[in-house]
């Protein structure tokens, strides 16, 4: 189930529901980035190496503000199954400060730290 949410996740972010000619070439690096940490994250469960790349792509394509949302969001669930939860929350609140306007991340932040919350 992970995987294919993981998969909606990449059509949604990179256009493929019709607008994938309109993407630049850096967001489409970017994408395949994402991509190939998402595989490290589920194929191979590799969280430490995932998180390494999700960096990269925060720190490389800071300039697609949806794609670091969702990256944010990324490292924080890796530290999370990785039970570092100081980091986790760290990178949940991260999301909430730096996007707020995307509300669904900022929800979806809010909701795991509420979790995280009732969880100590």
């Amino acid at each position: 189930m992970k995987n294919v949410i993981a998969v909606l996740l990449f059509l949604l972010l990179s256009g493929s529901c019709g607008m994938a000619a309109e993407l630049d070439p850096k967001r489409q690096e970017a994408l395949g980035w994402y991509q190939e940490a998402n595989f490290q994250e589920y194929g191979a469960g590799d969280l430490e190496k995932a998180i390494g790349i999700y960096e990269m792509i925060f720190t490389h394509y800071s300039q697609y503000e949806d794609i670091c949302a969702v990256t944010l969001i990324s490292i924080a669930r890796c530290y999370e199954n990785l039970d570092r939860l100081v980091e986790a929350v760290l990178y949940y609140r991260l999301v909430i400060t730096w996007y707020p306007k995307n509300t669904q991340k900022v929800r979806e932040a809010q909701l795991a730290l509420k979790h995280l919350k009732r969880e100590k």
